[in-house]
């Protein structure tokens, strides 16, 4: 392409059509052309970075609560790690807007979640990391068992 980026098509990513890879971006309700993808106005945009596929099993409980709010609107990429490998799998699986690592990080969000940190300070977004893995379950652990945490 002369203007040196990639070909966007003209129709969204469909789960199990192709996967997602940094060579093309996709129409998403992200960037400049956001307004065009969005079924309402005053749309908000988060962006959930999925590191590993535990971070990202995680990650996808939580979202949902996000997602419940018809303001906002959510989009997901698989961010730079050496533990993602199946990622795109699980994304793919879970039948979420993905958009690729190169676009998520040339793009503004409202919020980004994430349960790792690689990559992060590429974001333009206020960042909640949550936890994941054997830190949630400690946590559950010790409420179940009525270990609670006493301040001093």
């Amino acid at each position: 392409m002369s203007s040196g980026r990639p070909d966007t098509g003209s129709r969204w990513f469909r789960p199990g059509e192709a996967t997602v890879s940094d060579s093309a971006w996709l129409p998403a309700p992200v960037g400049i052309n956001a307004r065009r993808w969005v079924t309402r106005d005053a749309c908000r945009t988060a962006l959930v970075a999925v590191h590993s596929v535990v971070a990202g099993q995680r990650l996808l409980d939580i979202v949902g609560l996000i997602e419940s709010d018809l303001r906002v609107q959510t989009v997901y990429t698989q961010a730079p790690s050496a533990f993602g490998g199946g990622v795109a799998a699980l994304l793919r699986s879970a039948g979420v807007l993905e958009i690729p690592w190169q676009q998520a990080i040339a793009h503004t969000f409202d919020l980004a979640v994430a349960s790792g940190y690689n990559g992060l300070d590429d974001l333009h977004a206020p960042v909640m990391v949550l936890p994941h893995g054997a830190v949630v379950v400690d946590a559950r652990a010790r409420i179940e068992s009525g270990i609670h945490a006493t301040a001093s």
